[in-house]
């Protein structure tokens, strides 16, 4: 018996980390994946609300409001919104949409684009 246990050896294999250039490489196209990501998401983002705004054209403020408030919540889930930012944000969605002659500007898709690419991507 101590000989059959001798006989089988384990061979397990040796992993490297990978060398420098390689991991490079590999934390470039990650972050280029994440920012991609982030601006599709920015984008599509700013385009809900640009549409929100659109909807709520007519003169009544407490519709765009509302609308602005729902679309604000949908916002700041997707745009990863420090906790203590968030009421700030939706109270400037439900702003945007209530206010008259924005309806025709995209400057919710303008500027979540640009925090989108301004911001310095997260690799996990």
């Amino acid at each position: 018996m101590e000989q059959d246990d001798h006989a089988r050896k384990v061979y397990e294999p040796e992993v490297l980390p990978p060398s420098g250039k390689e991991r490079d490489r590999a934390v470039r196209s990650g972050v280029a994946v994440v920012r991609w990501r982030r601006l599709l998401q920015a984008g599509l983002s700013g385009l809900v609300l640009d549409a929100a705004d659109l909807l709520t054209r007519t003169p009544l403020i407490p519709h765009g409001a509302i609308l602005g408030l729902l679309v604000g919540g949908y916002v700041v889930r997707t745009q990863d919104v420090p906790r203590v930012q968030r009421i700030w944000w939706v109270a400037a969605c439900a702003l945007y949409c209530a206010m008259p002659l924005t309806e025709f500007y995209p400057l919710a898709t303008l500027f979540l684009v640009y925090r989108a690419c301004t911001r310095k991507p997260v690799v996990d």
